[in-house]
């Protein structure tokens, strides 16, 4: 679903639509490309040290240098990390908590590893008993 919004990109001005992406927003600029991606939506699908690592360089930048954000025109610090494959520079609005990413750029960011957590379907037979014994405790 797609929708228009007042948001406009940095670098052309063009107006952004805003595609919904799970439970986030992400706003992309159909005349260059790039995209305003929120940083907690960063943060569930890639690389949480590469994340937290430009959103802490963002924070920590004495003076904003980058362009301005697509939401509140306020300029966003230059946050940069070091990638296998280059540097990586994004601009991040910490007030409106995101990241400007040019084309390509989300792509180069590592995708966040999936961890293996037991399902119920994945435990032992005593285990899988203990625990509906346990949700019709709940519920009774």
């Amino acid at each position: 679903m797609r929708e228009s919004t007042a948001a406009r990109c940095p670098c052309c001005r063009t107006s952004l639509r805003v595609e919904r992406r799970h439970e986030s927003r992400v706003w992309r600029c159909e005349g260059c490309g790039g995209s305003a991606v929120p940083i907690s939506l960063l943060r569930r699908e890639r690389d949480t040290v590469i994340v937290s690592h430009l959103w802490g360089a963002a924070r920590a930048a004495q003076a904003a240098a980058g362009r301005s954000c697509a939401m509140c025109n306020q300029t966003a610090a230059r946050a940069s990390a070091e990638l296998a494959d280059g540097e990586l520079s994004v601009d991040v609005c910490t007030r409106c908590q995101l990241a400007w990413l040019d084309p390509g750029d989300l792509d180069r960011i590592p995708a966040r590893p999936r961890t293996e957590s037991a399902t119920p379907a994945q435990l032992p037979p005593e285990a899988k008993a203990a625990y509906a014994q346990a949700l019709a405790s709940m519920w009774a």
